[in-house]
């Protein structure tokens, strides 16, 4: 449990234009300034900035592969690293994620995304390699934290709270031509503190924002994959059932472009991501990814994010005709006191495929 204790001076956590402010509502301010900064503390140097979950990383696979996903295909996690990447789905596919955090912090993805229409009447241009015209994803993405021990300015213990926050995911691609593909996704936004308002209520915020997305095939076994994310993405907050004078707020996440690359090799066996972005107010950051698939079973991961080593593994098993994967990662945070683990599990729906993440 996290004990949160407040300073002597209210002026160190109001910071003026918020109106007068109840006795009780000092550890409202913890939670908001301290407790949800130490919930998503590893997404380093925007921690501070809305969205902060969305930057710690999501999914057992990309996870073990650095979070160096912007390039990667035929896999639903492309609804949130780049949507345009879904049109390499062979078929429908099913993914999820837990993560195994420290500081009562808790990360899940869901996500389910499939190919649309078809390749176009007649003969395919490329038998051998397949792609659909078009693909739908969707996704939801849970961060929260609970157990924060509320106090007030005396050390009395006032209340334990938590806090939550959502994006849904709603992606779209589409192949205009045979080597690139576009991709769009509307991602929507609700954040909640239960049980800080005056009666007893919820403070909540809606937001919304938009990814979009390039992915290039120049040649077989080599992509660029290329994202602008958190376009107009934003919380819009209202804190007039919280404090006597409350007033309306917008929070906007900070701005992203991200460059990938993936190169297969050895048959399609071995995968290699690497990947740059830049963020608003924070500096260029790099990650990288290998991939291994020994036999049809197990696939070997290796990454490196933040400058911090991440491994994984997959063990595949055919079920019923489909791919089933069970997938697992470790990463050690860099402002964590403890490594991450997630823990997945994937099913492809579509023809089964070889060392591919």
């Amino acid at each position: 449990m996290k004990r949160l204790r407040g300073p002597r001076r209210t002026d160190q956590i109001w910071k003026g234009g918020l109106g007068a402010k109840p006795a009780w509502v000092s550890h409202l301010a913890l939670v908001g300034q301290v407790g949800f900064a130490v919930q998503m503390a590893l997404a380093a140097g925007t921690a501070g900035r809305a969205g902060a979950f969305l930057r710690v990383g999501i999914g057992a696979e990309p996870m073990a592969l650095g979070g160096a996903m912007t390039a990667a295909s035929r896999t639903v996690y492309a609804a949130s690293f780049n949507p345009a990447a879904l049109v390499s789905l062979s078929g429908p596919q099913f993914g999820s994620s837990y993560a195994l955090l420290s500081l009562d912090r808790k990360l899940s993805f869901v996500g389910f995304a499939a190919a649309v229409g078809t390749a176009g009447k007649g003969k395919l241009e490329e038998a051998s390699h397949p792609r659909p015209p078009a693909a739908v994803g969707l996704a939801w993405i849970h961060a929260g934290v609970g157990e924060i021990d509320g106090r007030d300015l005396d050390g009395r213990h006032t209340a334990t709270l938590s806090s939550s926050e959502n994006a849904f995911l709603f992606a779209f691609a589409l192949k205009p031509h045979r080597l690139v593909a576009l991709g769009l996704t509307g991602k929507v936004f609700y954040s909640r503190f239960p049980g800080v308002k005056e009666d007893g209520g919820a403070l909540s915020s809606q937001g919304f924002g938009v990814d979009l997305g390039m992915f290039i095939e120049p040649g077989r076994g080599f992509a660029v994959g290329l994202c602008a994310e958190n376009l107009n993405a934003h919380y819009t907050w209202n804190t007039q059932g919280v404090w006597e004078h409350g007033s309306s707020k917008t929070d906007y996440f900070p701005r992203g472009l991200r460059l990938g690359l993936a190169c297969h090799a050895f048959d399609q066996r071995a995968l290699a991501l690497a990947q740059i972005e830049k963020r608003e107010d924070s500096a260029l950051a790099w990650a990288a990814g290998l991939q291994w698939a020994m036999g049809e079973e197990f696939l070997f991961r290796a990454g490196i994010r933040r400058n911090r080593p991440a491994l994984g593994l997959g063990v595949r098993q055919p079920l019923w005709g489909r791919d089933f994967r069970l997938e697992y990662a470790f990463f050690a945070e860099p402002e964590s006191p403890q490594p991450a683990h997630w823990v997945g599990w994937r099913v492809d729906f579509g023809r089964r495929q070889t060392g591919l993440p």
